[in-house]
């Protein structure tokens, strides 16, 4: 195929294509399985019934993001380099875990502040997260095995598929000083799969950190890192913090705009000298 941009489009439209369709078939798969087990009444309704446990969803997350980990691996569309961990890169580490710490409470209060913009000028809230979105995600954190699938897993799928095969290829048309367009049109894949506004805008900007990462080292851990603070810390605040399921920000300060005010420059007091460290000592090879 002579042009380069169709070749990669399809390319990218199969691995999207590849990474929902497991999804599909392991919620198929694992709604079955748990229908057949429980047998209560006609099957029909139990496996419909099913397919909405918050268990089964985070049971058929965790077995398709490990599928789909092995399968990209298998067949060469993610491409493991070891190269940057055998350069024994644990500051680097370091510093990515203190840079995502320090950029989550000013990434949420960022989404806030756009909220309250857009309901001060329109009278809408569009970055609050869907009510059937909200009702998922809030059964989901409460499993057990939901974190394996949005903790442990879930991220190892995320980065080798949204960076170790479509950012890559992505980066075979654009790279050098064009490498930001990759980088960013990675990020607007990776917030278009969440499917809604609310996770989609952190999305994206956590997906242009973590393609920075990927194009500078070609390796997945320090993005894995990245990806696993963040969803570890949103599992454990959702479950040691009840307020911050359904309450704002703010209310975590107790109303306070100046103590939260406080909070934000203190976290990135934390998150401009990580992401200097990491300009510093994150190196291509």
């Amino acid at each position: 195929m002579k042009n380069p941009y169709i070749k990669l489009i399809l390319e990218l439209v199969l691995f999207i294509i590849v990474f929902a369709v497991l999804q599909a078939v392991m919620m198929g798969l694992t709604a079955t399985v748990t229908a057949l087990v429980e047998a209560s009444g006609s099957f029909v309704a139990t496996y419909t019934a099913c397919v909405g446990q918050p268990k089964v969803i985070a049971i058929s997350t965790a077995l398709s993001s490990i599928l789909t980990a092995l399968i990209f691996i298998r067949v060469h569309w993610t491409v493991i380099d070891k190269t940057f961990m055998q350069s024994k890169p644990w500051m680097m580490l370091f510093w990515a875990v203190f840079c995502t710490l320090g950029a989550l409470l000013p990434l949420e209060a960022f989404d806030e502040g756009l909220n309250s913009l857009c309901q001060s000028w329109w009278g809408t809230r569009p970055f609050d997260m869907p009510a059937d979105y909200m009702k998922l995600f809030s059964g989901l954190m409460k499993e057990p095995w939901g974190y394996i699938a949005v903790g442990v897993v879930g991220p190892v799928a995320e980065e080798v598929v949204f960076r170790g095969a479509i950012l890559r290829k992505l980066l075979d048309i654009w790279d050098g000083n064009k490498h930001w367009i990759a980088i960013a049109v990675s990020a607007l894949i990776f917030a278009a799969v969440h499917g809604n506004l609310a996770q989609g805008i952190n999305a994206f900007i956590i997906g242009l950190l973590l393609g920075w990462m990927y194009w500078r080292t070609r390796s997945l851990i320090p993005g894995l890192i990245v990806h696993f603070i963040t969803n570890t810390t949103s599992y454990v605040i959702f479950n040691l913090i009840p307020a911050a399921r359904d309450g704002e920000l703010i209310d975590l300060f107790h109303g306070s705009t100046r103590t939260l005010g406080a909070a934000v420059i203190f976290s990135l007091f934390i998150f401009l000298p990580s992401i200097y460290q990491l300009y510093k000592g994150l190196k291509r090879n």
